[in-house]
This record gives structure tokens, C-alpha cells and sequence, in this order.
């Protein structure tokens, strides 16, 4: 069973939301990647704290925003998917200028 507090999995699922809505992202030029990556986080609270708890790689991650705890967790999550959805994006952007060449 796929542990859904692994970076790697939810980085996965995330990869194939942006693969699956790719056509209309790179239409958009990436502006909507926020929505996928907003969308790959998850509400519920415990889960956001065991995410954090559970992949020591944000732990150095300084939050952008957060007045609670629980606030500066989903924001250290958000930058990493955030990171994770842009270089996707660009190698998308690389590949579609290689084809046009």
C-alpha cells in the first residue's frame, strides 16, 4: 500500500494530475499550476502534520507564511510540490521547443 504521508508518492500523484491536464497547463503557460499543487495537499490536518513528520527533507524548509504551526507545515509542503510542479513544468516547456526546432 502506497504510504500517503511519502513525498514520493503524493510527488507521483502530482506528476500525473500535471501529465494528465498538461495540453490546458502549457496552454496557460503554467499559471494555474497552483491549483494542482493546492489540490495535492491534503485538508485534514493529521496527514499535514505527518507528511511534515514523515520527510525530514522540509524540515530546513523555511515557511513563506503561517501564523500557526499547522499553517507554516502546509506552506513548507506547498514550496516543495511547488518546486516539484515547476520543474515539471519547464521540462515540459524544454521538450515542446526541442519538437517546434
Amino acid at each position: 500500500m502506497e504510504n500517503k504521508h511519502d513525498l514520493y508518492f503524493i510527488e507521483k500523484e502530482l506528476i500525473e494530475d500535471l501529465e494528465d491536464n498538461k495540453e490546458e497547463i502549457l496552454e496557460n503557460d503554467g499559471n494555474n499550476l497552483h491549483e494542482y499543487v493546492d489540490s495535492n495537499i491534503s485538508v485534514y490536518t493529521y496527514d499535514q502534520i505527518m507528511i511534515y513528520a514523515n520527510n525530514n527533507d522540509l524540515w530546513s524548509v523555511i515557511p513563506e507564511y503561517g501564523e500557526t504551526i499547522q499553517q507554516q507545515i502546509v506552506s513548507v509542503i506547498f514550496e516543495h510540490l511547488s518546486g516539484v510542479a515547476h520543474v515539471w513544468l519547464h521540462e515540459q516547456q524544454e521538450e515542446l521547443k526541442k519538437v517546434a526546432e
